[in-house]
């Protein structure tokens, strides 16, 4: 009798257990984007060994430029 969905919405056993497949899923999506973050800042950083060190001043201003791009964007939410 309880198995059925319409009794499933007023079951507190369920509407918890729901709660806490939802905390562990954002878990698990953070914990994956925090190892993409991690990759990514890898991989930029492999990048700057392939810049010639006369263009490393220009490089450092490109990356200057975009982080003051993603900051502006940041304080404009």
């Amino acid at each position: 009798m309880y198995d059925n969905y319409i009794y499933g919405i007023f079951n507190q056993n369920s509407i918890q257990e729901q709660l806490k497949q939802q905390i562990q899923q954002h878990h698990n999506d953070q914990i994956w984007k925090s190892i993409e973050c991690a990759n990514k800042l890898d991989d930029f950083l492999k990048s700057i060994d392939k810049v010639e060190p006369e263009y490393q001043q220009f490089a450092f201003e490109q990356c200057c430029f975009v982080i003051g791009k993603h900051m502006t964007q940041q304080r404009n939410l």
